[in-house]
């Protein structure tokens, strides 16, 4: 994982119905965040400890070291809290029922928030368009939907931004703890980064997207990271 230095950065959140875009000022903590998209070959292990966490589909091309996908937000959840128990440390997310709280205080593995995510995509709030330090999207060095590949590929398959983070932008979505603050779509989950599937706008820093707390596609991933304690 790759230790992200804290500093204050404005974030365009979406904060109505209306789709209102509205730009604040945060103060970012420290915080840790992984270097790669997690992939097959984490997931897979990590079930075989705990054969609880559920299975993912098999798609048609190699698994190893491709980022996971078909995956739900509860399926990360589950990987995160067991990722934590492995390796002794305390679990972020309480699951009861249908209803996840958080417990800002552990040290376990969590999502990055939509604030750290971007934060790190732009190396520490750069004026880029790119998570990987540019500010055009060249199909040579992002997997995105004029790459030709029409599926993921490895991680770290290209060149990381400054801060060391592969994949920011491209390969698959990734899954963030944030949500639209919509009245009656409230379980509605916040995803950043574009995917090979995806266009160029979408693969910008800025760019975002939303899907159901049930979704689970072949691009839609995620990343973790984990809250730093003074």
């Amino acid at each position: 994982m790759v230790l992200v230095k804290g500093g204050d950065f404005k974030l365009d959140s979406l904060e109505d119905s209306n789709g209102r875009f509205i730009s604040k000022h945060y103060k970012v903590k420290d915080f840790f965040i992984a270097t790669y998209e997690t992939t097959f070959e984490e997931y897979d292990n990590l079930r075989k400890s705990y054969p609880d966490l559920p299975k993912t589909i098999v798609p048609d091309w190699d698994r190893g070291k491709h980022p996971v996908i078909y995956v739900t937000w509860r399926d990360v959840i589950m990987y995160c809290n067991f990722r934590s128990i492995q390796e002794k440390l305390s679990q972020v997310y309480t699951i009861k029922g249908d209803f996840i709280t958080i417990d800002s205080t552990a040290n376990g593995y969590r999502l990055p928030t939509e604030l750290e995510w971007e934060y790190a995509a732009t190396e520490r709030g750069k004026n880029i368009l790119l998570g990987n330090g540019m500010n055009i999207a060249n199909p040579t060095q992002i997997n995105y939907d004029k790459s030709g590949f029409n599926r993921s590929v490895e991680v770290g398959r290209y060149m990381p931004n400054q801060l060391g983070l592969y994949d920011m932008s491209g390969n698959v979505w990734e899954l963030v703890d944030g949500s639209y603050r919509l009245p009656i779509e409230e379980r509605l989950k916040i995803i950043k980064g574009g995917a090979w599937r995806a266009s160029a706008q979408s693969i910008t820093v800025k760019g975002k997207m939303q899907v159901r707390v049930t979704d689970s596609t072949a691009h839609l991933g995620f990343r973790l990271a984990r809250s730093i304690f003074k």
